[in-house]
């Protein structure tokens, strides 16, 4: 996933819609977006990784260079959440504003 603008305003909280992307495969890289939180308050957290139970499930992700927009009250956003049972999830180079978090 690459150049894109990704805006949070309708994410539903319904069915665990409450991130701008959830990866749940292998080897995803997430480069070079801008996301914008836009005030939307179901959106708790930015890029969700998670891990499905099944073989080959959330291993090998690379997000960088990546900008967040997250507002002033957003300060308990992370911009990555890597849960129980992923592994190598590399996150770095990434920009969040306000800086915070």
């Amino acid at each position: 996933v690459e150049y894109n603008t990704i805006n949070a305003t309708g994410i539903s909280n319904a069915n665990y819609a409450d991130s701008f992307i959830d990866l749940k495969g292998t080897r995803a890289y997430i480069r070079y977006n801008t996301f914008y939180r836009d005030g939307e308050v179901k959106l708790s957290k930015g890029i969700a990784v998670i891990d499905r139970g099944v073989e080959l499930s959330s291993y090998e992700h690379a997000i960088h260079d990546n900008t967040f927009f997250l507002d002033s009250d957003g300060s308990d956003i992370n911009m990555v959440d890597a849960y129980s049972g992923t592994s190598d999830v590399y996150a770095w180079n990434n920009l969040r504003i306000p800086a915070g978090g």
